[in-house]
């Protein structure tokens, strides 16, 4: 028998002792696996035959990141600006629905706190941001905040700096997203 050969027999037998491994599991803790939900990734290093053979025996599909656990993306390495970009997204899409020309600055400053920076807090707290996307959430605060219609955009009369200081120094109390993440921080 040649050594490739043994091989193949060893990386069967191991994947033969992962699936019978996962049947065990789910007859001793009687529970089930969503095989519909579940699905494998692999390091760069694994060669497509070897992700073929292993999606098979366990009859798992394959996907090249995991994409999102709990709401947050899992990713490897250093995330960029492209890593969160479903999140900004997410930001902007949130305050469409709001009726531009029936809402007064006053309610841009109570929904801009409760609709934008709340949905970040739970990534915030788990990954640090990188700046871009800081400033296109704060990009996206302002423009709403500033927003004459869904149209047109309006022209700041204040700069974001002020606006964004604590109301006793003449600001609206708005958090810019780095002092919301410092925030979060300290507390």
């Amino acid at each position: 028998m040649t050594a490739s050969c043994f091989a193949v027999l060893i990386w069967n037998h191991a994947c033969w002792h992962r699936s019978n491994l996962l049947s065990k599991f789910c007859l001793s803790s009687e529970q089930l696996i969503n095989f519909h939900k579940l699905f494998l990734t692999f390091s760069k290093n694994a060669s497509a035959h070897d992700r073929q053979v292993l999606s098979s025996v366990f009859n798992i599909t394959h996907q090249d990141s995991l994409r999102k656990y709990l709401g947050c993306p899992v990713f490897q390495g250093r995330p960029n600006t492209a890593t969160f970009l479903d999140l900004a997204n997410k930001t902007a899409s949130k305050l469409q629905p709001w009726k531009m020309k029936h809402i007064s600055k006053a309610g841009r400053v109570a929904l801009i706190p409760a609709n934008i920076q709340s949905m970040l807090v739970h990534t915030m707290q788990c990954f640090q941001l990188p700046s871009a996307t800081h400033k296109q959430i704060d990009r996206i605060s302002r423009n709403f905040f500033w927003q004459k219609s869904n149209d047109s955009n309006g022209l700041p009369m204040v700069s974001w700096d002020k606006i964004c200081r604590p109301k006793k120094s003449g600001g609206l109390r708005l958090r810019k997203m780095e002092a919301a993440i410092v925030h979060l921080l300290v507390n």
